[in-house]
């Protein structure tokens, strides 16, 4: 059927589709209302003063070299279409789902119809929808970037750095800095910082809080947003800058101001409530980092007191009553030997020999103990294996270790693996004058299996009190990570120290323990 101006209008005149016809030359020979109004705001005319005639590539100039394949396409008898096209019009851009199908003029000739809807709305939306969450994922992305920074860490100064850098992503900010309240409660210290002009550093590495942005953020304890080159509180020095706009939230934890955060931005776009709210999350967050180190630091300082007050008192009942002894042995075998009792001399003398070898062993274990261990630069089983060296091996006792070298397990189950079979060791060493030790780690699955073992003088465990060597905290540090702890002596076969852990179970008990401290 050859179409014609009435056919065309009984069809599509009223469709809110766009619809037109055209000649083989792409001429204007028909159009329905729709799409002379979508072409009209292009051409800046009224809807009915779209000429007919005109080529396509004279109403759409900008946007006809990518119209132009799928009229050449009809034209040779193949439809052609396309979503979601981007168009260009007088310095507008605009997006039409295209389609042009082969059409019979009147007079024989071919032609094309063109089908355009006009999706530009739909489109911008979708996009704005799509950038929207993009950029909501990116900034909760930035927040658990700062978040893992601070887990583990024991360079908080690092952990600041890479924390303002997440932030900086975040917010699209182009310079940043991070001060500390020092302890008089008066200045605020610079302890991170990333893009700010050299000639800033200066001024603010130690600043009174009376003092600008910063000091106004921590007298008032609130956010602020300011326009770097409108605002009376900025120093001239920063006014001069490239810096433009300027956003700034306290540091917060446990209801108290410990600092402030600060981002600026070269442009002038200035910061929204999207990025102030992020930025205070980000800031707080910072924060407990910080909080938690100080605390890991000032568990650390009571670890060392308690090591040293246990070796000094190791050193006290130990190695100086060794020597203490040996000094009453000598003093004996002297009297002995002045009275002419040769043989009762020699007796106390091997007691001498015996009573040194003991007292040296007691002194390279304390050694070893006062050294750095390997526990965390090699992991669990290079420091057994480092121990079993540098103790029982020096000490004349023979050892052996199996276990897989390659093995690395999380720190606190290693930390507690190593402290066990050291505690087993040293009872072994001290108390059983053994000749030859064994340590077995096996691990089947998410089951972990510790056994240290020795051939000495065994004893009755029920009779035995457990402080004296240490198996009530032995047991009572297997329990509160959930696992089993046996033993079984024997005075003619030795004794046999069993730790079963579960490692699922550690890693539930041991999840979150940082921040405990700080939500009370």
């Amino acid at each position: 059927m050859r179409l014609t101006p009435d056919i065309l209008d009984a069809l599509f005149l009223e469709l809110p589709q766009g619809v037109a016809l055209c000649d083989g030359e792409t001429r204007l020979l028909w159009a329905n209302r729709s799409w002379r109004q979508a072409v009209s705001r292009h051409l800046g005319v009224a809807p009915h003063e779209v000429p007919l005639g005109a080529p396509l590539a004279s109403l759409l100039p900008q946007a006809w070299s990518r119209l132009a394949p799928y009229a050449a396409s009809a034209l040779a008898g193949v439809p052609a279409e396309a979503s979601n096209e981007r168009l260009a019009a007088e310095g507008d851009v605009f997006y039409w789902n295209v389609a042009m199908a082969p059409a019979s003029l009147a007079d024989a000739e071919p032609g094309f119809l063109l089908f355009v809807t006009d999706v530009t709305e739909r489109v911008i939306a979708q996009r704005m929808l799509e950038n929207r969450m993009r950029d909501s994922f990116r900034k909760l992305s930035a927040l658990y970037a700062v978040a893992s920074t601070g887990v583990g860490v024991k360079d908080w100064r690092a952990m600041l750095h890479d924390a303002l850098r997440s932030t900086l992503d975040a917010v699209q900010a182009t310079a940043g800095a991070i001060q500390l309240l020092d302890s008089s409660g008066a200045w605020l210290i610079l302890a991170a910082h990333h893009g700010l002009p050299a000639e800033m550093m200066a001024p603010m590495e130690r600043r009174p809080i009376e003092l600008g942005l910063s000091g106004w953020i921590m007298r008032h304890q609130r956010a602020l947003t300011a326009n770097l080159t409108q605002d009376d509180r900025v120093s001239p020095l920063l006014r001069r800058s490239e810096l433009a706009m300027f956003a700034g939230v306290p540091m917060t934890v446990r209801g108290r101001v410990t600092g402030v955060l600060s981002v600026y931005r070269g442009k002038r776009r200035p910061f929204g409530d999207p990025d102030v709210d992020l930025l205070g999350a980000v800031a707080d967050q910072i924060a407990v980092g910080i909080e938690n180190a100080r605390l890991r630091q000032t568990h650390d300082r009571l670890l060392i007191s308690e090591e040293r007050t246990r070796l000094a008192r190791e050193l006290h009942d130990v190695v100086t009553q060794s020597l203490h002894s040996l000094t009453l042995f000598s003093e004996a075998v002297q009297r002995l030997l002045a009275a002419g009792k040769i043989e009762e001399g020699r007796q106390y003398a091997g007691r001498i020999s015996e009573t040194s070898q003991q007292a040296l062993r007691e002194m390279r274990l304390l050694l070893h103990n006062l050294r750095p261990t390997a526990l965390q630069e090699a992991g669990l089983v290079q420091a057994l294996r480092s121990r079993l060296e540098a103790v029982e091996g020096r000490a004349g006792i023979a050892f052996q270790l199996i276990a897989d070298p390659d093995v690395r397990l999380p720190d606190s189950v290693e930390a507690a693996c190593y402290h066990l079979a050291q505690e087993a060791l040293n009872n072994a060493l001290k108390h059983a004058g053994a000749n030859h030790v064994s340590v077995r780690l096996e691990i089947d699955g998410e089951q972990l299996t510790l056994t240290v073992a020795d051939d000495g003088q065994g004893f009755d465990p029920e009779r035995v009190s457990g402080g004296g060597m240490g198996l009530n905290s032995m047991r009572e540090r297997v329990e509160r990570l959930g696992g089993a702890f046996s033993i079984r002596s024997d005075a003619a076969a030795g004794t046999t120290v069993t730790v079963r852990l579960n490692l699922n179970q550690i890693s539930d008990r041991e999840s979150g323990l940082d921040l405990i401290p700080l939500v009370g």
